[in-house]
């Protein structure tokens, strides 16, 4: 619990530079190019938490690159904004300094016992005592925006969703497709959501 807090504290804090207002329309006006940094692992994790932490089984959900499904979402939306040039990097050092905005996707911590730091989206399920709790899809994620300025903004958006079934194996590998498939489609629409979502708040 005390690390929890201690790492929601330097969250606040590296927040704290940062505005949380929609950029204004003159800003938007001057943006030609736009690079997306995206630091999200490429698999999201699979977190089944038990009673203790000797019942606990941690794995990855390995049948796509959920990554770069990420970043083209944020590249599909800013497409559709017509702007001159939209590129995708894992690394801010590969960005141009001539670039306008540069927008960064941070992936976060869900905030439950159990859960990989910073894991930024996976399925979570929490049992006790042999008493399983409904599982969800989920994604945490915080997005900054810089611009060619200086100009610093953020926002945080999470979006998730309880899946049909509670029945999980341990290893991802070893659910039938069906499941898979809900799981997979699930974790799309935390994705889509989240990014519209991110996108409003900052204005873009």
């Amino acid at each position: 619990m005390k690390k929890y807090i201690a790492l929601t504290l330097v969250f606040t804090l590296l927040l704290a530079g940062c505005n949380t207002v929609p950029l204004s329309e003159q800003q938007l006006n001057k943006i030609k190019s736009v690079a997306i940094v995206n630091n999200f692992p490429q698999y999201p994790s699979y977190s089944l938490v038990g009673t203790t932490v000797f019942q606990n089984e941690y794995g990855s959900i390995k049948d796509k690159d959920y990554q770069a499904e990420l970043s083209n979402v944020f590249a599909g939306y800013f497409g559709k904004k017509n702007y001159k040039s939209v590129t995708i990097h894992d690394n801010a050092k590969e960005v141009s300094p001539e670039t306008d905005l540069i927008v960064t996707l941070e992936p976060a911590g869900l905030g439950l016992a159990g859960t990989p730091n910073q894991a930024g989206y996976g399925l979570y399920q929490k049992s006790f005592f042999g008493f399983s709790d409904a599982p969800f899809t989920y994604i945490e994620m915080n997005v900054f925006a810089k611009l060619a300025s200086g100009e610093k903004f953020n926002t945080h958006s999470h979006d998730s969703t309880f899946i049909s079934f509670k029945k999980l194996t341990k290893e991802w590998n070893d659910l039938s497709n069906f499941k898979k498939n809900e799981i997979a489609n699930k974790i799309r629409k935390n994705i889509k959501k989240s990014a519209n979502s991110s996108m409003r708040d900052l204005g873009l």
